[in-house]
């Protein structure tokens, strides 16, 4: 079972961004994003709680702005402790600002930082995406600071990384 942060930023965040994204990248600059991570949290629960822990949604840093001038949010998670939680998020629409007449029309990108232990133990961060419902795993990713992800997610959009194999075909 995931821990409460991995469900969160792993199954409900993205899911939410990705049937509303005209509204999450409307919402999230301003006041209202504070009711938007309360729902999201409550329906984490719903779907893998309840937890142990009350996500203080006022612990969650939400930042605005574009990577290379496309629209995107980053958000940072409360410190990770256990695998595949998550430092930070970027959420960017490679379409522009994503509209209400045309959701469809929005082609986002939802990158993660996670963290990771190597062979030895140690912690590590890794660099990862979500796409169409599977999760990309690019190996080692920056330090955790928010320089360092950004620079990461810009590299990722100026090289992205070839699509995924095509599933084997049964005979017929």
């Amino acid at each position: 079972m995931p821990t409460p942060y991995c469900a969160f930023a792993h199954m409900v965040l993205p899911a939410f961004a990705s049937a509303y994204p005209a509204e999450f990248f409307a919402l999230m600059p301003t006041d209202g994003r504070a009711q938007v991570l309360d729902l999201l949290w409550r329906e984490t629960e719903s779907r893998a709680g309840p937890f142990p822990v009350d996500l203080d949604t006022t612990s969650i840093n939400v930042t605005c702005g574009a990577i290379d001038g496309i629209p995107a949010v980053l958000i940072e998670m409360p410190k990770p402790v256990a695998l595949a939680e998550t430092f930070y998020v970027a959420l960017i629409s490679l379409n522009g600002l994503p509209s209400r007449e045309a959701p469809a029309d929005a082609d986002l990108r939802y990158v993660t930082l996670e963290l990771g232990r190597n062979l030895d133990g140690s912690a590590r961060t890794v660099l990862c995406e979500w796409r169409h419902g599977i999760h990309f795993n690019y190996g080692d990713g920056p330090e955790p600071a928010p320089a360092a992800f950004c620079s990461a997610v810009r590299e990722l959009l100026r090289n992205p990384p070839p699509p995924p194999p095509a599933p084997p075909q049964a005979d017929a």
